[in-house]
């Protein structure tokens, strides 16, 4: 089995999404992943995503959007909260759900959300499958990105386990050149050269990796 990894990049300056839209400008609030998302008969879509920060805040901020149709933001335990939003699309966002189901490959959840609103995603299946849809997806008219391909390792059911695979990859890198050794052996740059990434993308796998992983032993 294989999995190919990419990043698909919005409009300068804009989400997606208009609920999307609406989270990255509430104060106090960061989008993190999306779950589960299915595009309806009708041309909404109903989605289940995870944000950091001001629950409260996330929750206004969806209700006051014009396109979201109905959602509810439930408060975390340890900083990650959850959110259901059933919404409005636009052309280009329902263009790739559609996309998706016309592969013949899977989707691996969940989609990490990066700070600037691009969606990165890894699509699993076989040389034939990804071969079949190569030549099958429309041009949908979204700028992306293929990041890495290769054969697909499951992951093992630990506290790790929480993680994507590109932030296990990342976290990996980190503790083999000595990142988190005590005094420090490498730096954030170091890892990047490692594995082929920007610094500041390292930066961001490390802080939503250890996020993830510490916030499981947080109890109140």
């Amino acid at each position: 089995m294989r999995y190919v990894t990419a990043v698909y990049y919005p409009e300068s300056g804009e989400a997606f999404q208009g609920w999307g839209q609406a989270l990255a400008d509430a104060e106090g609030v960061t989008r993190e992943y999306i779950h589960r998302v299915e595009l309806h008969d009708d041309e909404t879509v109903a989605e289940l995503v995870s944000v950091r920060g001001d629950a409260v805040a996330a929750a206004s901020a969806l209700r006051e959007c014009p396109s979201v149709h109905d959602a509810a933001v439930q408060d975390p335990r340890d900083g990650a909260a959850l959110a259901y939003v059933h919404h409005e699309t636009n052309r280009k966002a329902a263009a790739m759900l559609r996309a998706r189901r016309q592969t013949r490959v899977v989707m691996d959840h969940p989609i990490v959300v990066r700070e600037s609103g691009a969606f990165e995603v890894t699509y699993l299946g076989t040389d034939a499958a990804f071969a079949e849809t190569f030549g099958e997806v429309p041009d949908f008219e979204v700028s992306f990105d293929v990041l890495e391909t290769g054969e697909y390792t499951p992951c093992r059911r630990d506290a790790f386990d929480c993680l994507t695979d590109r932030q296990e990859d990342v976290v990996a890198a980190a503790v083999e050149l000595g990142y988190y050794r005590n005094p420090r052996e490498a730096t954030q740059e170091d890892v990047a050269d490692h594995i082929g990434c920007s610094p500041g993308n390292v930066g961001e796998h490390l802080r939503k990796a250890e996020e993830r992983v510490f916030s499981q032993f947080h109890t109140d």
